[in-house]
């Protein structure tokens, strides 16, 4: 295994070459090598080499399907998007936020070039989604460390599934409910544009039009129930100010869209809910 600085040595000249290399097979050996590091703390290493180098190729579909779905199998173990999954203020985070972050890049290329079977598809749901709710570590940005984000990549993952036209409404029903869910978490007040990409994963399941204006209004309603009256007083505000966050950002999304403008008195009827 390439230590991180044998790595970074070799993803330099990479990157300054448009992330063009040899071939299929000399690709996917250094996405297997960049496969132990993708949590590194070198903020560099782990953002700009590895992630930027990964995307530039799924985008562009350097690897083979069998490669592709060889990651995807490796992103999902316990040495990835669930290593140690339920610690805080560590470094572990790092590898189970980039973990997803990957996974959505790869869901990514599915939907533009399908290489996964419907079953695989819900297969990596569930681990998201299963990930998303059990993820304790909820830090935005590290000064020292870079991006952490754990809940934006997250988001970023159930954007490119609910596109997925393999997946039907039960599905798009888990999404909303998993992100009506990280929106109540108490911990912290998003401060990284988390309601953004939150609300950017809310507006493609809607924008799938396989869910009633009813499901929809019915989901939009419940954020009122997010708010727990025997909760210490700075518990019960991140939630108000993270739900107000998010519903807003929605509003905007769908402001200048004609088939869910519908939907913004739900909205405005629901924030002056919280705000009561």
């Amino acid at each position: 295994m390439l230590t991180e600085h044998e790595l970074k040595q070799r993803l330099q000249p990479v990157a300054e070459n448009d992330y063009t290399i040899a071939d299929n097979e000399t690709a996917f050996a250094l996405a297997l090598d960049m496969m132990p590091h993708v949590g590194s703390a070198d903020a560099e290493l782990r953002d700009e080499l590895i992630y930027v180098t990964l995307a530039w190729w799924l985008e562009r579909g350097v690897l083979t399907d069998a490669q592709q779905r060889e990651l995807l199998t490796i992103l999902r173990d316990d040495a990835h998007l669930f290593y140690r999954l339920g610690e805080q203020e560590t470094d572990t985070v790092l590898t189970r936020s980039f973990s997803v972050l990957l996974i959505a890049g790869l869901i990514y290329r599915q939907r533009h070039a399908p290489y996964l079977t419907t079953n695989t598809l819900l297969a990596v749901k569930n681990d998201v989604l299963h990930y998303l709710a059990a993820e304790e570590d909820l830090r935005g940005y590290d000064v020292t460390k870079g991006w952490m984000h754990a809940v934006a990549h997250s988001a970023d993952a159930l954007s490119q599934l609910a596109r997925c036209t393999e997946l039907g409404a039960t599905t798009l029903r888990e999404i909303l409910d998993a992100i009506r869910q990280a929106v109540g978490r108490s911990q912290v007040v998003y401060a990284y544009e988390e309601d953004e990409r939150l609300a950017t994963a809310a507006e493609h399941v809607i924008d799938r039009k396989l869910l009633t204006a009813a499901d929809i209004e019915a989901w939009l309603t419940g954020f009122t129930q997010l708010h727990d009256e025997n909760a210490p007083l700075a518990a019960r505000l991140h939630t108000y100010v993270n739900a107000k966050h998010f519903l807003r950002s929605l509003y905007f999304r769908l402001y200048d869209d004609d088939k869910a403008v519908a939907l913004l008195p739900t909205i405005r009827d629901t924030l002056a809910s919280l705000q009561r």
